[in-house]
């Protein structure tokens, strides 16, 4: 199979249908024809999302869907078979819960926040956030 985009498939991630579960399924995908796998998002979320858009760690894919092994089986499954991944990633939807570590800082520390979401601050004090 070329890696022209002849036609997509998408797959819903969660723990009830993990990558896993999604590697088993891609021999049939790639039969029908089914060039591309488009994935919900698979980095860590709120334990038991069914839609991984509530993002508590951008660092790692969600355990709740096997993790960082799971993730590479499923990847080498994909070309195993000549399919390509198209993988839905959506920056601006973090989780505001306790589980988001960077929450928890920007909340307590404000701009003198410790992680990578300083950032943020320095980008609103020097107006390229308009």
């Amino acid at each position: 199979m070329s890696a022209d985009w002849v036609g997509s498939y998408r797959l819903q991630l969660h723990a009830g249908f993990t990558l896993e579960q999604a590697a088993a399924i891609l021999p049939y995908l790639s039969d029908l024809g089914v060039s591309h796998v488009y994935l919900s998002p698979c980095l860590q979320a709120m334990p038991g999302s069914m839609h991984g858009y509530d993002v508590t760690d951008p660092g790692c894919i969600s355990g709740d869907l096997g993790g960082e092994a799971a993730w590479s089986d499923f990847v080498g499954a994909a070309r195993a078979h000549g399919l390509k991944i198209l993988l839905d990633i959506v920056p601006n939807h973090m989780a505001s819960a306790e589980q988001n570590r960077w929450w928890d800082d920007v909340l307590a520390h404000g701009p003198s926040v410790s992680t990578r979401s300083s950032s943020i601050f320095a980008r609103m004090r020097s107006g390229r956030f308009a």
